[in-house]
């Protein structure tokens, strides 16, 4: 199979599990994200490279179309740019996972982390355990010494996440000592989990 056929099925797959990105959202996703995969890098130049190399184009421009997609609407270049709105992927993400579900298993485990990166962020994230690892399905991006409390974040983040989830199924949330709250677990308990 040549590299443009499985592009081509890689877009139709991720146009089918995230809806809401348009078309050309769509494609540089998928360039990007097989891209990733076949390389086993994440360095943004050896992707544009490879890129350029498989599909055809300048390297530069490439690396520029991979920047622009992560940036806001008003950030990028040309007329009718819009931005991805993160949080509306969060549950077709999840929802994506649990897709490869055994179908007699019908329970998941999600994981509360706030993890501190260097001396300036604070990355709150809500996982999925799968398969001996974790993968991230939402997320959000603190100052660190931000003002306000994390409860009402994640709470917003478990409601994105919550439709995703068979209401037939058993849901546990872990999270560490830390990030205890009675208004957490309260929330965490009206979506039934």
């Amino acid at each position: 199979m040549t590299y443009q056929q499985q592009l081509s099925q890689w877009e139709q797959t991720v146009s089918s599990q995230l809806p809401q990105l348009s078309q050309p959202q769509v494609r540089v996703l998928a360039c990007w994200s097989l891209a990733l995969v076949l390389l086993k890098s994440v360095g943004m130049t050896q992707v544009s490279v490879w890129l350029a190399m498989m599909l055809g184009g300048k390297m530069w421009a490439w690396r520029q179309k991979l920047r622009e997609w992560c940036y806001d609407a008003e950030d990028k270049k040309g007329e009718k740019r819009s931005q991805v709105v993160v949080p509306m992927c969060f549950a077709c993400l999840l929802g994506w996972i649990l897709t490869w579900w055994p179908a007699q298993e019908q329970k998941v485990v999600l994981v509360l982390d706030a993890s501190a990166r260097g001396a300036k962020l604070t990355l709150l994230s809500v996982s999925v355990v799968y398969r001996g690892g974790a993968i991230a399905v939402a997320w959000q991006v603190q100052k660190t010494g931000t003002a306000g409390a994390w409860e009402p974040i994640w709470e917003q983040m478990l409601a994105q996440l919550a439709p995703a989830v068979p209401a037939s199924w058993q849901v546990v949330v872990m999270a560490d000592r830390g990030l205890y709250s009675r208004d957490l677990y309260e929330a965490i308990c009206q979506h039934g989990w």
